[in-house]
């Protein structure tokens, strides 16, 4: 998780749009980088999925410890992580076709995806005690 957090916090928006200037350089170097039927299709990720904000507290207050629960978070972050390869591949992409908004839709989710990645590894490693 450390390693993750690490890698997905030094990521900068102006990296990318460092990305669609160098793009647009080349472009007009004569190549055909911006060709539509050569160059990527990016997708949009799909939303964020997060846990409810008070979601520490409600497995704290549990009586009960059920496999299912700690599954739940071990699932939880396996999605987040897929996840950040889907918006980072979408962003790469998007700069590779120059869409500005493309990193306006998927950059926030990168740290949203973090975020909710350390908060479901603290639930989770807090059911060990």
């Amino acid at each position: 998780m450390k390693a993750f957090v690490r890698e997905a916090s030094t990521a900068s928006k102006s990296d990318f749009e460092s990305l669609i200037f160098r793009t647009t350089e080349v472009h007009h170097r004569g190549t055909e980088i911006l060709n539509p039927d050569r160059g990527p299709q990016p997708i949009p990720s799909p939303f964020v999925r997060r846990m409810p904000e008070d979601q520490a507290k409600t497995e704290a207050e549990r009586y009960e410890r059920q496999g299912r629960h700690v599954l739940a978070y071990q699932e939880h972050i396996r999605y987040c992580l897929d996840h950040f390869v889907i918006a980072w591949t979408a962003l790469v992409d998007g700069c590779s076709i120059c869409d500005w908004e493309m990193i306006d839709d998927e950059f926030p989710k990168l740290a949203e995806l973090t975020t909710e990645a350390q908060r479901a590894f603290d639930i989770w490693v807090s059911l060990d005690r």
